[in-house]
């Protein structure tokens, strides 16, 4: 039982950064694209 819980709280982890990665790429679309330092400040 307490590893279902564990697996939910998993996936509704993963599926909320997937949706805050998407959201942040659609803004710095045109700023950088592509880059491993996206967030960081280090992208110019």
């Amino acid at each position: 039982m307490a590893s279902l819980i564990l697996l939910a709280v998993l996936t509704m982890y993963c599926i909320w950064s997937l949706r805050r990665i998407i959201k942040r790429r659609k803004e710095n679309r045109g700023k950088c694209s592509g880059c491993p330092y996206q967030g960081t400040g280090m992208c110019r």
